[in-house]
């Protein structure tokens, strides 16, 4: 049973206990909604090797009241490609992004540093949604060799191959499930069994494994967060960071109030993803999800050639708590995933989840015992965005047209949040859209109940799966 599957019967199940419930939570808090998370330091290697620690943050918005033509809420890849496009197709306007951290600071500048091409949270899913995955993927990509090749943004972006590898028999059904999505695609792509994975990876662990090159990069992500939110500055965007938004109002002007003051618009974007039901919206839509990643050595070249890794080469596992791997152009292992923790009550963890870190180095240790001895010189966790079926919307509230929104990115958002930001832009300004993007845009989320019901699917998968 996959673990689409079995949370979604769970969930279901609760659901139907509870008689039902609205798709999405659209109703606003008549109350500001009271800070419901601090942002304490995270030891990432992606911010501290980008120098986002010694910079200094812009300055909050602090006036009474605000007037802008166009509000972004949240500074990550999202809000940012949303502004940044935004500014384009709107010159003259006042576009105005607010971030109650700092623009990176949340998913954007914590991942493992995979732009997939090929979104995997699709597989087994009817071909249409493939296809709009891979849509909307290659969008964000296209989008990426942009910055770098035209806008001299530096974030190492390179591309990759793409491993899928199972540690067990048990994980053959999933390999499969994701090697027809990737045949109906049209993705060449070759099969490695025990044989090929041990001297491909140098590593007993993997049974087996698919291997695919479909445009998928590898990048860094805090370099690519502060390079975006200079090209969104230098388009006129003015950004305002450590400007919480509490509370939200639609109508023929939207009112956001913030800590400080408020801010109107005639339009407005959501870019908010797991954050988004401290602001009252999307509460019963998605889980927000704990992960963690570690940074390990660097490596000499011998080491990671025993290994099968190198900078041009990426690799999940097939497991139902997966890992990811990547490898910097420097050496470091980029190792992340291991099992997500959910927060009862659905509160944003903010921190670093001290067990999900202690347990990564097990999987080194597992399967490439040599390199078991790197260092350990980075330890961080954040939060995604996980929907039931594990696929995203993007559109507009129902019943306030001049508020956009997209999340529900599910693990797979470096490629997808860029990609949904140029979206939101296009849709604002209306533009028209691929026909594929059709199959997520406007899309109702399938409910998720409350605690405690949601808090008892993740213990019954621990013990189960």
């Amino acid at each position: 049973m996959s673990w689409k599957t079995f949370v979604g019967g769970v969930v279901a199940g609760a659901a139907g206990v509870l008689g039902g419930g609205s798709l999405l939570r659209r109703a606003f808090q008549r109350e500001p909604v009271p800070p419901a998370v601090s942002e304490p330091y995270v030891h990432s290697y992606w911010l501290e090797s980008a120098g986002f620690y010694e910079r200094q943050p812009n300055p909050p918005l602090l006036a009474p009241r605000t007037s802008a033509d166009i509000v972004v809420i949240g500074g990550g890849y999202t809000g940012l490609s949303a502004a940044w496009h935004l500014a384009g197709r709107f010159r003259g306007k006042r576009i105005v992004l607010l971030e109650a951290a700092r623009c990176g600071y949340g998913a954007s500048g914590r991942n493992g540093g995979q732009a997939l091409a090929t979104n995997l949270n699709f597989a087994g899913f009817p071909s249409r949604w493939a296809d709009a995955g891979r849509c909307i993927s290659l969008i964000g990509l296209e989008i990426l060799r942009s910055y770098a090749a035209r806008h001299g943004l530096s974030f190492d972006l390179r591309p990759a191959e793409y491993l899928v590898a199972a540690t067990s028999g048990r994980q053959r059904p999933a390999l499969e499930e994701t090697a027809r999505t990737l045949e109906a695609l049209g993705v060449p792509l070759r099969w490695l069994d025990r044989e090929a994975a041990l001297r491909e990876l140098g590593s007993e662990a993997f049974v087996a494994a698919l291997a695919y090159t479909d445009g998928s990069a590898a990048l860094h992500p805090g370099r690519l967060a502060l390079g975006m939110k200079g090209l969104a500055e230098e388009r006129g965007v003015e950004v305002y960071e450590q400007t919480r938004a509490v509370r939200i109002s639609g109508g023929r002007t939207v009112e956001i109030e913030t800590e400080f003051g408020r801010v109107t618009a005639s339009t407005a974007v959501l870019a908010t993803n797991a954050y988004s039901h401290a602001l009252g919206l999307f509460r019963h839509s998605y889980f927000p999800l704990v992960t963690s990643v570690i940074a390990a050595g660097p490596a000499d070249q011998a080491q990671l050639a025993a290994a099968g890794l190198k900078p041009a080469r990426m690799l999940v596992t097939a497991e139902h708590s997966l890992h990811y791997l990547q490898v910097t152009p420097d050496g470091r292992l980029i190792l992340g995933g291991g099992g997500a923790a959910h927060i009862y009550g659905g509160l944003v963890h903010g921190g670093n989840h001290k067990a999900q870190l202690a347990r990564l180095p097990d999987f080194i240790r597992r399967v490439w015992p040599d390199l078991a001895s790197l260092p350990l010189t980075h330890g961080w966790s954040g939060v995604i965005c996980y929907t039931r079926d594990g696929l995203p919307s993007i559109g507009r509230l129902a019943g306030c047209p001049n508020i956009y929104y997209a999340l529900g990115y599910s693990g797979e958002g470096v490629s997808f949040a860029v990609a949904a930001g140029k979206i939101l832009a296009d849709m604002i300004a209306g533009f028209p859209l691929e026909p594929e993007i059709g199959m997520v845009v406007d899309r109702p989320l399938p409910y998720v109940p409350p605690d405690p019901f949601r808090t008892a699917a993740f213990a019954a998968r621990r013990l189960f799966l």
